[in-house]
């Protein structure tokens, strides 16, 4: 059965799976390197396709005006020996040749502009007008004298042969005579230069997204070399070579962090692993013990046949073996279940003096016995589970009474703190701990070598469940001792 946090790992897990498709990351970077690049080509595209439209456009909506000014201008300004009436010294701007007027320095260099010029009377009747005009007035290209705007307006024609006009009329008075000037501007040329350019850009984002995939991918692939690397290095760690680190010198700086990471979680696995074969092997040598008592004590009575008493005193020299593996099976589920993230224990608010009283009165015969002191002072109150409380006190009561000689002292200190905090300390006049084997004292089963000696019947699991118990609690022990001197164990209790 999975626990709630494991099933949410789990289900985050799959999500991220599922996030790219299934696929490589590799290939969804050289999706999204595809994808994005053909975007920006598309825009680029539409952008230079709109603005050299709007040029072509400006230029030739300048030009056609420019003409009509310019044929309008020369009409009102006739030549000194023209005579009233006649145009035809207008001749050279009425054939239909290319364009002078335009800008060698432009785009429009690549093509030429075609003017076809109508000059009419009032009458709709034509004066003089460019070679092919006519063709152009059956087209339907020129509007009617009725529709034709004087204020410049431009009308464009587009026809089914691909060939598009544009067309602008302009109006010319000389003394009592009036006459309209209509010019038509072919715009075939830049149809068929935009057309190019369209199929060309069109031949720029198939070209450029096919590169973009080829080069994405490969891109992609570098890029992904040191994970792959980093992989490698990966699966070369087993359980016989936790020692192994990635280092995070040399990795590109992405994954520096994912080293750094990895190397701590290594790190905790290592010290885990170590911490769990210790423990295999204190659990099979404390557990051996009693067995072996147990077992010899069975075969020396079931050597030969014996009395009622006999056995009776096999059987009742035997409840003490019963008794530690009992004491040990029990400290060790208390910390299977502590460990449980979702262990909590039963708080309510009691006050502290009382507890740690009733504690000392329960081993106050003990310490007659062994000629101990016990001594209690100060005052606090404490929300948290009471039972664990008392647990937890009477395991560091227990071990200050078996290392503290004759004559000795043991002292409860409580204190509380403005913020709420309470701190218990538990100091005795015992024999102490070596500084060196002080960070271990937490460790299950860790017991020093005059530990085994002055109490054989110890498991080593004592401070293991206080600091559990404090870990409920959300709380810290920790330990203070001088050899010869004696020992403090602090416990902290943090606001609640």
């Amino acid at each position: 059965m999975y626990s709630k946090n494991e099933t949410e790992i789990a289900v985050q897990s799959r999500h991220h799976r599922g996030y790219w498709g299934g696929l490589s990351i590799a290939a969804c970077l050289t999706v999204l390197y595809a994808l994005c690049t053909f975007i920006i080509l598309v825009f680029s595209s539409v952008g230079l396709f709109w603005l050299l439209s709007s040029n072509l456009n400006r230029e030739d909506a300048d030009s056609l005006s420019d003409k009509v000014r310019s044929i309008c201008s020369q009409l009102s300004h006739p030549p000194a020996k023209a005579k009233a009436g006649e145009v035809t010294w207008l001749t050279d701007e009425f054939r239909n040749t290319p364009s002078e007027k335009n800008n060698p320095n432009n785009i429009s260099e690549q093509y030429h502009r075609f003017f076809y010029i109508r000059l009419l009377n009032p009458q709709g009747k034509v004066v003089i007008e460019t070679p092919g005009a006519d063709a152009l007035w059956k087209l339907g290209v020129y509007p009617s004298l009725a529709t034709s705007n004087p204020d410049g307006e431009v009308f464009k024609r587009q026809y089914e042969d691909g060939r598009s006009y544009w067309v602008q009329t302009g109006i010319v008075e000389l003394g009592k005579t009036i006459l309209v000037v209509q010019v038509a501007l072919d715009r075939s040329d830049e149809d068929r230069l935009l057309a190019e350019y369209r199929r060309m850009l069109l031949g720029v984002q198939g070209i450029g997204l096919i590169l973009s995939i080829f080069l994405g991918y490969g891109i992609a692939r570098k890029g992904m070399r040191p994970l792959t690397e980093m992989t490698k290095v990966l699966k070369q760690v087993r359980a016989p070579h936790l020692q192994r680190r990635i280092a995070a010198d040399g990795w590109p700086s992405e994954l520096t962090s994912l080293a750094l990471t990895f190397d701590e979680m290594m790190d905790h696995l290592e010290e885990s692993f170590g911490r769990i074969t210790r423990f295999s092997s204190d659990l099979a040598h404390e557990l051996r013990t009693p067995l072996n008592s147990l077992r010899g004590e069975a075969e020396v009575a079931l050597s030969r046949d014996r009395t009622k008493e006999e056995y009776r005193r096999v059987i009742e020299s035997s409840l003490g073996d019963y008794e530690r593996l009992s004491n040990v099976i029990g400290s060790l589920l208390f910390l299977a279940r502590a460990e449980n993230t979702d262990t909590v224990g039963v708080f309510s608010t009691f006050n502290v003096r009382t507890e740690a009283d009733a504690v000392l009165q329960f081993y106050e015969a003990l310490a007659d016995e062994k000629g101990v002191t016990l001594y209690c002072e100060g005052d606090a109150t404490l929300n948290a589970d009471p039972d664990l409380y008392r647990r937890a006190l009477s395991n560091l009561i227990s071990n200050a009474l078996q290392y503290t000689p004759i004559g000795g002292k043991i002292t409860i200190a409580i204190k509380q703190s403005a913020n709420g905090s309470v701190s218990v300390d538990i100091s005795d006049t015992g024999s102490g701990i070596e500084s060196d084997h002080l960070p271990k004292v937490f460790e299950r089963f860790y017991r020093t070598d005059k530990a085994r000696t002055l109490n054989p019947d110890g498991s080593g699991l004592g401070l293991a469940i206080v600091k559990s118990i404090m870990d409920i609690h959300g709380g810290r022990v920790s330990i203070q001792s001088e050899p010869g001197v004696g020992t403090t164990a602090s416990l902290y209790f943090l606001s609640s």
